[in-house]
């Protein structure tokens, strides 16, 4: 596999894990209630809970993009 390749492999990679993200963040912050509640089907979750469970989540796959260094 030569640079090339490889560089456009993690790109597109990191595009795809900041689509997530942002599409995860989007869904929690419209739809926080209704998520919360089909959530709450399942678990015994408190609100407070599980907004340190979601924010925690997205900081966590933010702070693994930022912690690898990028391909230039």
């Amino acid at each position: 596999m030569d640079f090339y390749l490889l560089k456009n492999v993690l790109l597109y990679c990191t595009v795809i894990n900041y689509a997530v993200l942002l599409i995860w963040f989007m869904a929690i912050r419209l739809e926080k209630t209704s998520i919360y509640h089909l959530h709450r089907r399942w678990f015994q979750l408190t609100d407070d809970r599980f907004d340190a469970i979601h924010y925690s989540g997205m900081a966590s796959i933010d702070w693994y993009n930022d912690g690898n260094p990028t391909v230039s």
